[in-house]
């Protein structure tokens, strides 16, 4: 029997070394907003799907997808607050350590390459922002990781449309439309697919069609069944649906570029730029040689045979760039940073991958091997060790992180952009004071609901000893993040702050008489 090679070897320790660091630390971090409200949607579908308890369709929030709220209330802890947001912590990082999994395949794939399909789920994990979000969004990460299973069943499916490979495939793309609606853009990139391998005769035109033409239908039907909201009237909740989320009704004040703006108004330049400045620069410097060579393997093969790499490299972008000019075009509101577009990252990667495998085929050629691989492995240190480092002293915040083009420190950054939109430091905050008060019963003011629904993510024990209240005057303390604040808050008192490298991204106040008028 054959022995692994090193490749294969250090890709079995760094996924084992995930695992490992991700049970260590879940339950380090702190709760988002949106945690209650969907742990509500998730118990709410539940319901109706198994009980037929009717309040579901009475829910403002119906529209949203169930798909995985509904797996997580089956498999999340049957305790306390605290217990359940927890399980809930480690599930969804669970998910991602799948996805990660899945990305390596894929990446593997695209480049040919064990090295690279590493390099690829090292990148994933080594984003700090993806990282953080994998231990606490219930939404845009399980809909990222759902999105890479789609992308990597589609390229199997292509390969050979038999049957039992598109009804695997049309199930991930049902969970993924189930999960957010802009997980429809996988019906237009398996359709692309196919008429490629149609036209270039790989593909009978009968079977394309019987392939497509099955996969929609069962495409469309394993939606409704994963989305209870639906079952009452498929056609026009779906429609419902779709208008509902494609310009969902959320306004909210963002900072940006260092101007207050809503969401209902974004610029076109929005996501490029949150992308932009919030992702390791390396991973951008590899992008952009990534991109030149796709185009110019696209355009080669145009005019010469269309083989299944370029195939698969087009679908690739198209799965970057479907979305992104999409939204554009549509307007769509959007908020909280890019979080909403997570999806689209891992295709960026994939990218990114093509790009570093050029480089690295072109080092090759032109310089001796020592040499190109100490430069290699120097780019590959210089590109990720700064990146971990960060993630590392600044954990549980590494949705914090921006690169330098967001500015030359965290002060200046906290000028021009949103940072704890999340709420997620009001955890460290309560438990500071909680350490420091020893009062059975302590009065607060919270800045945002976020501090309030943070609470359930502390052992109860704590958490009862904390009563939030709502006016000023009846507040022994005060707790608050920078989030959207430019200038300092009026309190003298300061006994604690969260800080990320020199900017203060949350203070409780303990408040005087005169502070309290």
């Amino acid at each position: 029997m054959k022995k692994p090679g090193l490749p294969t070897l250090l890709t079995i320790l760094f996924f084992l070394a995930l695992l490992a660091v991700g049970l260590s630390i879940y339950s380090s971090y702190g709760m988002s907003w949106d945690e209650p409200t969907q742990q509500e949607l998730g118990m709410m579908n539940y319901r109706y799907a198994f009980k037929g308890d009717p309040a579901l369709l009475r829910m403002r929030d119906r529209w949203y997808g169930p798909f995985f709220e509904i797996a997580l209330v089956a498999f999340q802890s049957r305790g306390n607050a605290f217990q359940v947001y927890l399980s809930r912590h480690l599930l969804n990082f669970l998910v991602f350590f799948a996805g990660c999994l899945a990305f390596f395949l894929l990446g593997k794939r695209l480049t040919g390459s064990t090295w690279m399909g590493l390099l690829g789920a090292v990148s994933l994990v080594l984003s700090p922002r993806i990282f953080a979000d994998s231990f606490y969004n219930s939404k845009d990460i399980p809909f990222l990781v759902i999105y890479i299973f789609s992308l990597l069943s589609l390229l199997w499916f292509l390969d050979r449309p038999a049957p039992w490979r598109w009804v695997v495939h049309a199930f991930l793309c049902a969970a993924l439309i189930s999960v957010r609606l802009p997980g429809l853009i996988i019906l237009p990139l398996t359709l692309c697919g196919l008429l490629l391998e149609a036209i270039c005769k790989r593909i009978p035109w009968k079977t394309t069609i019987a392939s497509f033409a099955a996969y929609l239908v069962l495409t469309s039907a394993l939606s409704i069944l994963f989305w209870p909201a639906l079952w009452p009237d498929p056609f026009n909740g779906f429609l419902t649906a779709f208008r509902f989320m494609s310009h969902f009704p959320h306004e909210t004040e963002m900072l940006y570029l260092g101007e207050r703006i809503s969401s209902l108004a974004l610029p076109w330049h929005y996501i490029p730029v949150w992308i932009a400045v919030s992702t390791p620069l390396s991973f951008l410097a590899g992008f952009v040689p990534g991109l030149i060579v796709i185009g110019w393997r696209q355009a080669n093969s145009l005019a010469n045979k269309y083989f299944i790499e370029q195939r698969d490299e087009l679908l690739v972008a198209g799965a970057f760039f479907g979305p992104l000019l999409t939204v554009i075009a549509l307007g769509s509101v959007l908020y909280d940073g890019w979080r909403q577009m997570f999806f689209i990252y891992p295709p960026m990667l994939l990218v990114m991958l093509t790009g570093l495998q050029a480089i690295k085929a072109w080092l090759d050629t032109h310089l001796p091997k020592p040499i190109s691989m100490t430069t290699t492995l120097a780019a590959l240190a210089i590109g990720l060790l700064p990146v971990a480092a960060w993630m590392v002293s600044n954990h549980p915040y590494q949705n914090l992180y921006f690169n330098i083009l967001a500015g030359q420190d965290m002060q200046l950054i906290q000028q021009r952009f949103m940072l704890d939109y999340w709420g997620l430091t009001y955890r460290q905050g309560e438990e500071a004071l909680l350490a420091q008060d020893p009062a059975p019963e302590i009065n607060v003011f919270m800045q945002t609901e976020a501090g309030e629904r943070t609470l359930g993510i502390l052992p109860p024990d704590l958490a009862a000893r904390v009563h939030v209240v709502h006016k000023l005057a009846d507040a022994d303390y005060y707790i608050g993040n920078y989030h959207l604040l430019k200038e300092p808050y009026p309190f003298k008192t300061e006994v604690f702050a969260v800080q990320v490298g020199n900017a203060k991204v949350l203070s409780v106040f303990r408040l005087s008489e005169e502070e309290k008028k």
